[in-house]
């Protein structure tokens, strides 16, 4: 690079470097309310919080750990494994849309008969 470029790459660097420090600061923070969350009895692997320093971030191995992809060490989760904890959770979604179609269609019910009413009224004075 040409020192040009180098200079204004490292000017757009430090244009960016508040907005930076401020999302490692938001996800320090968000990892820590994720440890206290965790409960006793679990052991999942949790992400590490990032360094505030931009040239530590930059050497920084546990940026390239794939803690939500790897497996949870343990019990495994029953929808995952489990054909009837699936099954159970397709029908109980299922009755809550019928639960809601069937709050839809009272609503509706009611007011065609409401206007059912109205139309009945008006042709009962016309006449």
């Amino acid at each position: 690079l040409g020192t040009r470029q180098h200079q204004r790459t490292l000017r757009s660097i430090q244009k960016c470097t508040p907005a930076i420090k401020k999302s490692i600061l938001r996800y320090n923070a968000l990892c820590v309310k994720v440890r206290e969350l965790l409960p006793e009895d679990r052991d999942y692997p949790l992400p590490q919080e990032l360094p505030t320093d931009l040239t530590d971030l930059k050497n920084d191995p546990s940026l390239l750990d794939d803690v939500w992809v790897s497996s949870i060490p343990g019990d495994d989760v029953l929808w995952l494994t489990d054909i009837t904890v699936r099954n159970a959770i397709r029908s109980q979604l299922l009755l809550d849309r019928c639960k809601e179609e069937r709050a839809r269609l009272m609503r509706e019910q009611n007011q065609l008969y409401d206007w059912l009413v109205l139309e009945s009224t008006a042709i009962a004075r016309a006449l």
